[in-house]
């Protein structure tokens, strides 16, 4: 099993300085200029103090990348646990197909579709009008992955629209027709 580790980094700090208005070292007398008994800056800075870190988070080695996982150890090994558990079922065969599609944000999807109806050939004018519809859904029901899509809240969305007159009962037609076509 892979091991936890931190990444070790180098911050550079001032003390005992003066910073002007715009947050740079500076003199004393300068106007506006505020002491601080401790401030990051940058390697550049003269007189900056370098100082050993390590990373906030819990990194470990997954097909040998480092992966960055959480700031709490006993949640990174369980995260750890579960990419290693996942890595090994796509190299047995049984691994989830679908998991990075439904990682993927809606929107990002939508460009694809929208791609794929030109490529179809279906006009710019209907592509970016089904779009649009599917767009105004999806913002409509709150949803942002695949997963978030209920039928129910599609159905209360469109009714809300029509009872404020936003929509016709034809154009709902559309709207249902657009996002169907879109999960095909």
């Amino acid at each position: 099993m892979a091991d936890l580790f931190k990444i070790p980094g180098t911050q550079y700090w001032l003390y005992d300085c003066w910073l002007d208005t715009n947050g740079e070292p500076c003199d004393q007398s300068t106007p506006g200029a505020r002491f601080k008994e401790r401030v990051r800056v940058t390697k550049e800075t003269p007189g900056a103090y370098p100082e050993k870190t390590l990373s906030r988070k819990w990194y470990a080695r997954v097909n040998g990348k480092p992966v960055p996982l959480s700031a709490n150890k006993g949640a990174a090994r369980i995260m750890l646990g579960d990419r290693l558990k996942k890595s090994e079922m796509r190299k047995a065969g049984a691994g989830d197909a679908f998991e990075e599609h439904r990682e993927q944000p809606l929107t990002e999807h939508l460009d694809g579709f929208r791609k794929a109806m030109i490529a179809n050939n279906n006009t710019a004018k209907h592509a970016r009008q089904t779009v649009t519809r599917c767009t105004k859904l999806f913002e409509g029901c709150q949803s942002v992955f695949i997963g978030d899509v209920q039928a129910s809240r599609v159905a209360e969305w469109l009714a809300d629209e029509r009872k404020a007159g936003r929509l016709s009962i034809t154009t709902s037609n559309y709207y249902l027709r657009d996002a169907k076509s879109f999960f095909t």
